[in-house]
């Protein structure tokens, strides 16, 4: 094979390989949203407790230990 030929190759390769992660990248990103819009219309826990089991306060929880002697 002529060496313009292997260049050829190679680039239709490496060009394959960057579109085909980009693809699955765009439909990854898109299953996260589409999951994410349906977690957000759901309606809240009983007891009204924020989802993930986090607080509504600013302030940090105390047995959570945060900074750099954790």
């Amino acid at each position: 094979m002529s060496p313009s030929t292997l260049v050829a190759i190679e680039f239709a390769l490496v060009i394959g390989v960057v579109l085909g992660l980009g693809i699955w990248q765009l439909v990854s990103v898109r299953r996260e949203i589409a999951r994410d819009r349906e977690r957000a219309s759901r309606s809240p826990p009983a007891g009204g407790a924020p989802p993930h089991g986090g607080t509504d306060s600013a302030t940090p929880r105390a047995d959570v230990p945060s900074g750099p002697d954790r």
